[in-house]
């Protein structure tokens, strides 16, 4: 499904008043998306990634449960370099 174009122009904007950023595409995608839905720019100055942080979080939330009182199952899966992202989890209030 693409974007709406009201979406799409708020994001092009964003990334003309951010301007270049240094940072890799997912980590741009984070801060682009977070200006976006707060309306504050000066996030930028405020938003640190650790090595590897997005990655892992994306494995984890690809291994979601779809029972709704639980925010995941763990985490055990491996990148393409071999690293293991393991983490634990809650179940949530019923």
């Amino acid at each position: 499904m693409a974007d709406h174009p009201i979406f799409t122009e708020s994001i092009r904007r964003i990334r003309a008043l951010l301007g270049e950023t240094g940072l890799d595409p997912l980590q741009q995608q984070v801060l682009e998306r977070l200006v976006h839905s707060s309306g504050d720019p000066g996030l930028q100055q405020l938003l640190r990634f650790s090595e590897g942080g997005l990655r892992a979080g994306t494995c984890c939330v690809a291994g979601w449960s779809s029972d709704p009182h639980r925010y995941g199952d763990g985490c055990g899966c491996r990148d393409a370099d071999g690293c293991a992202h393991t983490g634990h989890v809650r179940a949530l209030p019923a």
